[in-house]
């Protein structure tokens, strides 16, 4: 399934196909300037952030692993922008009587905000990191962060070890890198110029050591997401005061402009990558003013620090989780939410549909609900025993239960109607030899041999996704009513994928993934650890067949083709049994009144919150929003995915 691409507009840029170059233009289009003096009210002025200067502007990634190179906090953090009085930063916030402010539905939020984790795979926690968080490119085009971002050559039969060498001669210091071996050769090189005015809403500069950051967490990291392509990294280091960043590969990345995708602050992550639920500071839009978890609010306020040319127009997002399908109508009909974007119940569209005023919009994403049979497990490792569990699911009576819905459900490999068909006693009848929902024992016989009371079949997932616990739950009864010793696991993902899940202490995991189509996504799901690769360390990751312990650095390099990769994917999945779908991701997203977006329809919107930036209050004369377009920022959007 393709992914839907969103995007708003980015200034306009200069690409040298030979070079592999990239580099954002000077001068913006002249819509933009047609609209500079409706902006100037609003425009960031953050003044350029401090820049480290002689000795302290060089620096590696050994140099942040040792803590050598000093603290961007010290630097930035608390500080007010240069040159500025206290009385002038009193006079540049905005008095809170006067400041714009919409409501937003969201989803109730699983774990934490940062959207590297398997944990946190979710439509709004993404659609946050968006608002919030600063990307290196976005859909391919280079953003406000970087000045530019090009290929650079390598030099012939330069490996890490080389430059390890010759700084130690030069200096007498020591230069270390991630990689295992040191002498990896370095086949690849990509220059990363970085605004010299980029900062986190603290006022600490963006530099290099939030590059650094991103990729040491990516791989050492269990249970992160798109990890393939930080793996083919081998070095990174940086100059400038840490605005020019030269990121080495010793396995090439044919799409390298997907990488460094929502960096997070490396100056105030104190906590474990894994364990940190906020984001302590931002650099897009908006920065997350507060996250109340118990009353389910996020609220993000216009960073009167971002850089850009076209800030955000509304200044305060208050986003609020809809945890009952009767608090959302409330909220909608009363007025305190003007949009919201949400996982659908029974009647969810139904219902909103009826409100005034009110437009429904239907989506599909590329997440997807899947059963992860792990093969370093006692009970999988046997491929016959995960065949015997995977023909004894009924998938669309799993999706139905674990959802509790038959409408807005979409089953993996089954036609739309699959759930409609389930019975109203919660299972669909295959044959003539079970009752609804049952498990024939002999179709588990191998599944009864290999557990016991004393060591069950356990099935894990995560008690904070009430519809993957729900399936572990239904799995589990249904294993239980057919003579298998089993039982749920719940647990927190973070301690699922670093102590669980490696140790072999659980069989299944059952969580969202993302199957989009790209070279990074496959090369993710290929990803394995084999001695011959710079991945021998990652004690967890999981071994993988022999015939494509090497295909992820295939993919990443371009040398394997799209298509073709994705046909070896599915060929590993149909011939290892690794991964059950059970249900597709369907959203559903409603427009109310007091707001206009990109497009009176809300059908025509490429994007839903990640728009956020450019949508704005109704004018008195049109209250309900539908025909004011009042600045709307030009957008661009690759095809949509298929609409049911």
């Amino acid at each position: 399934m393709m992914r839907r691409h969103e995007t708003a507009a980015l200034p306009a840029e200069d690409t040298d196909a030979g070079s592999g170059k990239t580099r954002r233009r000077r001068m913006f289009p002249g819509a933009i300037v047609a609209v500079a003096g409706l902006l100037t009210a609003c425009v960031a002025n953050p003044g350029p952030p401090p820049i480290e200067t002689g000795q302290e502007a060089e620096s590696s990634a050994a140099d942040v692993a040792r803590g050598d190179n000093p603290s961007a906090s010290e630097a930035g953090a608390g500080q007010s922008r240069p040159g500025e009085s206290d009385a002038e930063e009193r006079e540049h916030r905005r008095n809170p009587a006067e400041k714009s402010q919409v409501g937003v539905g969201i989803d109730p939020i699983h774990f934490g905000l940062n959207p590297h984790l398997k944990a946190n795979q979710q439509a709004v926690v993404d659609d946050i990191a968006a608002l919030v968080l600063p990307s290196a490119f976005v859909n391919g085009e280079i953003t406000e962060l970087l000045d530019s971002a090009e290929e650079v050559p390598v030099r012939e039969h330069h490996t890490r070890s080389d430059e390890h060498q010759a700084e130690s001669e030069s200096s007498g210091g020591t230069s270390t890198q991630q990689v295992d071996p040191a002498d990896q050769p370095v086949v690849q090189k990509v220059r990363y110029e970085i605004s010299p005015q980029a900062q986190w809403s603290d006022g600490t500069p963006i530099t290099g050591e939030d590059f650094i950051y991103l990729w040491q967490q990516m791989t050492s990291t269990p249970g992160v997401v798109g990890a393939a392509g930080y793996f083919a990294i081998s070095n990174i280091t940086t100059t400038a005061g840490g605005k020019i960043v030269d990121v080495e590969f010793s396995q090439r990345v044919n799409d390298w402009r997907e990488l460094f995708h929502y960096l997070l602050p490396a100056h105030l992550m104190n906590a474990p990558f894994s364990a940190a639920r906020e984001i302590p500071a931002s650099a897009g839009r908006y920065h997350i003013d507060g996250v109340d978890w118990a009353r389910g609010k996020v609220t993000l306020h216009r960073n009167d620090r971002f850089w850009g040319a076209d800030p955000a127009r509304i200044d305060v997002l208050e986003l609020t989780e809809i945890r009952n399908p009767a608090q959302g109508l409330n909220l909608m009909r009363s007025g305190q939410i003007a949009f919201a974007d949400l996982t659908p119940g029974e009647t969810t569209f139904l219902s909103y549909s009826a409100l005034p005023g009110t437009q429904v919009f239907r989506l599909n994403t590329p997440r997807q609900l899947q059963v992860e049979l792990l093969s370093q497990s006692p009970i999988f490792r046997d491929h016959d025993v995960r065949a015997e569990f995977a023909r004894a699911l009924d998938i669309p009576s799993l999706a139905v239960q674990a959802t509790g819905r038959r409408t807005d459900l979409r089953v993996p490999g089954h036609s739309d109607d699959a759930a409609k068909t389930v019975g109203s006693d919660g299972a669909a009848v295959r044959d003539g030899t079970t009752g609804p929902g049952e498990v024939a024992e002999q179709h588990v016989s191998l599944l009864r041999q290999q557990t016991s009371n004393r060591r069950p079949l356990r099935i894990a997932a995560d008690p904070a996704d009430t519809v993957a616990n729900a399936a572990a739950s239904v799995l589990v009864d249904r294993m239980v009513a057919a003579g298998v010793a089993a039982e749920v696991v719940a647990d927190d993902f973070v301690s699922i994928s670093e102590e669980l899940a490696p140790d072999g202490a659980v069989d299944a995991v059952i969580s969202w993934n993302d199957t989009s189509t790209t070279s990074l996504n496959i090369a993710d799901e290929l990803l394995c650890r084999a001695p011959a690769t710079n991945t021998a360390h990652a004690d967890w990751l999981p071994q993988c067949a022999p015939e494509v312990e090497n295909a992820w650095a295939d993919v990443l390099s371009g040398a394997v083709e799209i298509d073709r990769a994705s046909q070896l994917a599915s060929a590993l999945e149909s011939d290892h049994i690794l991964h059950i779908p059970v249900l597709d991701e369907r959203r559903i997203r409603i427009l109310g009144s007091g707001m206009v977006g990109p497009e009176p329809e809300l059908d025509d919107w490429p994007a839903g919150l990640k728009l956020a930036p450019y949508w704005d209050l109704a004018g008195p004369a049109d209250p309900t929003g539908s025909a004011d377009k009042r600045a709307a920022a030009p957008l661009t959007a690759e095809p949509d995915i298929p609409e049911p």
